[in-house]
């Protein structure tokens, strides 16, 4: 068991009792049921001397390195269904080692969303538009929620966003919008840069493999349980896109609480702007010049310099409300 429990929210000191998986007893003083850990590392996960070899997924930038941890990932992540992912002691394990994650700091990040506008809608589209799904609409389930559960997804970059739509927008015309989350606000876990032989760097890697063609299982119910260990300690995390590829790499921030708050989001003026295709050649050659004097001129990052200057070309265009 974890070594000491306090309640989320007010930080209540809490006995084991209160520490246990969902559904959680509520917290006697304010009623929640998030929760925070501290623990020393279960012997479970000693990872000293296992390591064989390591791998880097081009389409996160994730390195994996093989070891215990990631064996007990592959075989917690290739059980059947829910419940017995649930019920299998690699779900408490990696419930206790995401309570010490660090989280986002700082007053604000920016991120995007991206959304299709039929040609039948106004345009450009409002703010609650581009947010999350009325309450009168059932989500379908996504990589980190099931279905009817509401989450929100939001990515580091223009190009990030344009890569996730081409995956799942089918009809309308791609609209961006900036937003600025208060990190002040809301509890944000980072899953980015852990450690590569650490049994929560191979969790994510094997919940960011779900129906990604070629590389992992066919349903998304382990990166689910996944999502739903961690939404019971944090209002959101920050893990790598899918979508990505070598020197084009994006993050993922998923939102699981607090979506109420959206237009507050977006700074005055802010509205959504229409995501350019098919930019001149000569334009994005020229921005990549520019980005790679101001980077020093660097030798090696041309492919770098390139898709920055795609993100940045397709990202300036603001079409106030």
């Amino acid at each position: 068991m974890a070594d000491g429990v306090e309640c989320g929210n007010c930080g209540e000191p809490l006995s084991n009792a209160y520490g246990g998986p969902s559904p959680r007893k509520p917290c006697p003083k304010c009623g929640s049921t998030r929760r925070v850990f501290s623990e020393s590392m279960n012997v479970r996960l000693n990872l000293s001397g296992t390591a064989t070899e390591s791998l880097k997924y081009g389409h996160t930038g994730r390195e994996v390195m093989g070891s215990k941890a990631e064996g007990y990932a592959i075989e917690w992540a290739g059980l059947g269904n829910r419940d017995a992912m649930l019920n299998h002691p690699g779900a408490e394990d990696f419930r206790r080692s995401v309570g010490s994650a660090p989280c986002l700091s700082g007053d604000t990040i920016v991120l995007f969303r991206g959304q299709g506008i039929l040609d039948t809608e106004p345009k450009p589209p409002s703010v609650s538009r581009m947010g999350p799904l009325p309450l009168e609409n059932i989500p379908g389930e996504g990589r980190y929620h099931r279905a009817g559960e509401r989450v929100l997804y939001l990515t580091s970059s223009g190009d990030g966003s344009r890569r996730e739509m081409e995956a799942w927008c089918t009809a309308g015309t791609p609209y961006l919008i900036r937003v600025e989350l208060p990190l002040t606000k809301f509890r944000i876990a980072d899953f980015m840069d852990w450690p590569s032989d650490h049994f929560v760097t191979a969790v994510f890697s094997k919940a960011e493999q779900c129906k990604v063609d070629g590389r992992g299982p066919k349903s998304y119910v382990f990166s689910q349980v996944v999502a739903e260990l961690v939404s019971a300690q944090f209002d959101g995390m920050r893990i790598p896109g899918v979508r990505g590829e070598p020197g084009a790499h994006y993050n993922n921030v998923v939102i699981f609480s607090g979506l109420s708050e959206w237009p507050q989001w977006i700074a005055p003026g802010g509205g959504a702007y229409p995501l350019r295709a098919g930019l001149p050649h000569e334009y994005i050659a020229v921005a990549a010049y520019y980005l790679w004097e101001k980077d020093g001129k660097k030798h090696g990052c041309d492919l770098l310099h390139w898709h920055k200057a795609v993100d940045e070309l397709t990202t300036t265009t603001v079409i106030a409300r």
